[in-house]
Parts: C-alpha cells; structure tokens; sequence
C-alpha cells in the first residue's frame, strides 16, 4: 500500500519528522501479520481521547492521530521519535504507528535489544545519579523459603508487627487493585533478574526496580522502598506474594513525586535528607544520534 499523501500544510509542518517511506512500509508489513493483526487495541470514549490505546506492562502505548493524515506513537507519554530530534515521528498510516509501537515497545527493559532502525522513545526523566545496586552482604533470607511461599495475610501482618521492620501488609484492595491491572495487561511482564535467594532486579528507563524478601517482599527504585502514602512513618509495603510485588513495582516505575498513573495508597518514599523535587531542576540529555540516551539527567540544586 503507497504511502497516503499529505496536503501541502501538513507536509510544511512534519517534513522533519516524518519517517521515511522505506522504514513505514517495513512497519505496515509488521502490522499485517496475524499474530500483530489480532491485537485489540482500545479506542477511549471519553472526550480528551484522540486515538488507540493498549495497556502493557511496558507502559501504556498510544497512538493519537495528529496532524491531519499523521499519526504517532508514544509509551506512558514519551514520544517515539526519529534519532536526530526530541520530537515525535510521524506515520502516514496507523497500522505502521501501531507496529512501531509494539516493536520499540520492551525497549529499556532488562536486557531487551533496541531496534536500529533510527526509532527511539524521548524519555523526559529525571533520574538523579543513580546509586550502584549491590546485593547487602548481610541479607538475611532464609534459603529454606521458595520465592513461591505464601504466609497468609494475618501471619504476614502478625510476624511484621514481631519485627523491627516499620513496615505492613498489603491489604485486600491494594492486592486486589493490581491483579485487575496485571489482568488488563496485553503481552507478558519483562524478565526479572534473580541476583540471589529472595532478591530479583529489573533495569527500567526510570531506575532499577528491585523486590527482595523482608518476611514478604518489599519493592524499591533505585534503593528507595515503595511506602504507603498516608502514614506518617514512611511505613514499607509489603507483599505476601511476589507477583503482587512485581506488578507493584512495574506500575510505578515511571511516578515521579505526586505525578503518578495509579493512585492505590502507595508511593516512593523521599529522598532522605533532600528537599527533592522543590530544589533540583532537569535537563534534557542528548538524542543517540548527538551521543546521549536520551534521559532526562538531574542537574543539582537551584539556588
């Protein structure tokens, strides 16, 4: 199928940033395979929705029609874009946006290869310099416990109250609340590394997620524990199951501060000893074609 032209207003606007026609038509043939074919993506019925979404545990992917004739692609609102610029590619056709969607779509995942084809996700993120994630000498897991092993919520929440652990359980709503979300999701969650007995890591474009075993599991960003968001203690989230943890874990792995997709009674504990975020300002980083990754970098505090 010929590319659809483009009327001359349209074309002024995105010439820059349309792709080309070869890489188009190599999508449109993804889009045209069965398996690719019978993906249902959602189309939203409220007012502010201007396209076609799917919800993965990679982020939610959505194309939006744009300009007229033009479609484009973004993954939990950053933009796939061509590698020269920060702005977002445009198709011509929206099974090829589709199909460029789900082919960039692990991308920043574990150890999932990038496509080379001149595509990659804008990612505006303020990582600050990420801390070197080691597995503490002194975990104290026992090895007798399988990562399978369940205590059942009162035990669970009887032994967290034994401990020096300022922690508690996942309640009925939180754990229920997530297998709804994990249930909405099209493809299989990412591969976790397992760096030891009770302690498995994922590297993600906005950190590295980490559940390890702390009587249940426990969830972390980049060695910040996920707390719950209205006691005052900064009290830890702990989950009986480890799927349960990893699903926590992945649907929060974009929150920054009070900018977050669900809103279950949970967050990322602050920084201690930091007024994070009111004192530190972003920058963007390079695209890969000007030698950067295209994450957003934490510059250091505002006076």
């Amino acid at each position: 199928m010929a590319r659809r032209k483009l009327d001359r207003r349209t074309m002024q606007r995105v010439k820059d940033q349309l792709v080309d026609e070869a890489l188009e038509d190599k999508m449109a043939a993804v889009a045209q395979r069965e398996d690719v074919g019978a993906i249902r993506w959602i189309y939203p019925n409220y007012r502010r929705a201007r396209g076609h979404q799917l919800h993965t545990p990679y982020g939610l992917l959505e194309v939006e029609h744009s300009w007229p004739g033009c479609w484009t692609v973004c993954r939990d609102d950053s933009p796939l874009a061509r590698a020269h610029s920060h702005r977002e590619a445009h198709f011509t056709r929206c099974s090829a946006a589709k199909a460029a969607g789900l082919v960039h779509l692990r991308h920043g995942f574990g150890n999932a290869s990038r496509y080379k084809d001149g595509l990659w996700w804008y990612i505006r993120w303020p990582p600050a310099e990420r801390p070197v994630l080691q597995v503490p000498g002194d975990f104290p897991v026992d090895p007798s416990i399988s990562d399978d092993h369940e205590w059942g919520r009162e035990r669970l929440t009887r032994l967290l109250k034994d401990s020096v652990e300022t922690a508690s359980a996942a309640d009925l709503n939180l754990v229920l609340h997530l297998e709804h979300v994990a249930g909405s999701w099209r493809f299989r969650p990412p591969t976790w590394t397992k760096r030891a007995h009770g302690y498995l890591e994922l590297v993600t474009p906005y950190g590295t997620l980490v559940v390890r075993r702390l009587i249940g599991w426990t969830v972390e960003r980049d060695g910040v524990p996920l707390v719950w968001d209205v006691v005052d203690e900064n009290e830890k989230v702990i989950f009986d199951k480890l799927e349960h943890a990893r699903t926590s874990a992945l649907i929060h792995a974009i929150d920054v501060w009070d900018n977050r997709r669900f809103f279950d009674g949970t967050r990322w504990d602050e920084l201690p000893g930091t007024n994070w975020p009111r004192n530190w300002k972003l920058s963007f980083d390079q695209s890969p074609a000007e030698g950067g990754n295209g994450h957003g970098d934490v510059e250091g505090p505002v006076a």
